[in-house]
């Protein structure tokens, strides 16, 4: 393990949206990394907005 705190961006794939890595966000964030998963505009929840 590394004592140095890093940046994850996980883009999720087709069908599916940021919310699904919400188990893996929880772990990176209680290892004291920043991570960030958010719903691309247009697909999933978020697909009113195309």
């Amino acid at each position: 393990m590394t004592d140095r705190n890093l940046t994850f961006l996980i883009v999720h794939g087709a069908w599916t949206g940021g919310w699904s890595w919400e188990r893996v966000l929880n772990r990176l964030h209680a290892g004291g990394h920043r991570a960030y998963a958010p719903t691309l505009t247009a697909l999933c929840e978020r697909k009113h907005l195309a």
